[in-house]
């Protein structure tokens, strides 16, 4: 676990960010900004926000969680509006 960010957002082409993130409120491995900036998805809505550094150090909302974005085949259930299909 690193102390300070792993990922920094920088304003080039919006990246694709697949991460664990921190997983202790006091930790961050993903730029503020860029958390800010994206749609972010977690596991769990209660998880994120007490035990995700990222997400509560950053004060970004997630958007949605893990399972409503696939299905139990692993295929984009396209629940969220976010263009993947």
């Amino acid at each position: 676990m690193s102390r300070s960010d792993i990922v920094r957002e920088d304003g080039s082409a919006p990246p694709l960010v697949i991460g664990v993130g921190a997983c202790a409120p006091h930790q961050t491995e993903i730029d503020p900004l860029l958390m800010r900036s994206s749609f972010v998805v977690s596991d769990s809505f209660a998880g994120a926000k007490v035990e995700s550094g990222d997400v509560i150090k950053s004060g970004c909302e997630v958007k949605a969680e893990l399972g409503q974005i696939v299905d139990k085949k692993g295929r984009c259930c396209c629940c969220c509006s976010c263009s993947c299909c």
